[in-house]
């Protein structure tokens, strides 16, 4: 009987320090996330400092010239799409680094009629995805918002020079 309680004992002091080993290395790895995670925000930070936009909100106003013409635009439009190229260019990453024309608006060399095509796809993805978010606050089985799940609409058909013209 005894040598059976030595045995379970011992396999059991075995286990446990293993175990304990295992609790140390995820312990060390986690510190070593977490220093590359505070590494990678100070970097982020020198970025913005360097390029602007650190004081970038969601919220602003962007005076634009595209192709000419004078347009403004909230921040958070032009960042909706996530991993687009206006998201990235719009993120206050970059804020210090825009071309800016002699009045200070941020200068795109698009034609304005198809920009103004792009803006009113965003407004209304917006609307819908507002639209989407208000639904859900009526229903309390389901909070969540999946964009996956939202049916957006299509882009905007947009018709070639000769057509416009008509």
């Amino acid at each position: 009987m005894m040598h059976h309680y030595s045995n379970a004992k011992q396999r059991t002091n075995h286990k446990l320090q293993v175990l304990q080993n295992d609790i140390a290395t995820v312990r060390t790895k986690s510190e070593e996330a977490n220093q590359r995670h505070i590494k990678l925000i100070q970097r982020q930070k020198t970025i913005m400092e360097t390029n602007g936009g650190s004081d970038a909100k969601s919220t602003d106003m962007l005076q634009l010239n595209v192709g000419g013409e004078k347009m403004h635009v909230l921040r958070n439009t032009m960042t909706m799409i996530k991993g687009s190229r206006l998201e990235v260019l719009f993120s206050g990453r970059w804020e210090n680094k825009l071309l800016r024309d002699s009045e200070g608006c941020i200068f795109l060399d698009i034609d304005p009629y198809y920009f103004k095509k792009i803006l009113e796809y965003l407004y209304v993805v917006k609307l819908v995805l507002t639209e989407h978010e208000n639904s859900n606050d009526d229903d309390n089985d389901n909070n969540t918002t999946d964009k996956n799940t939202i049916k957006l609409p299509d882009l905007p058909k947009v018709v070639d020079d000769d057509e416009r013209k008509v």
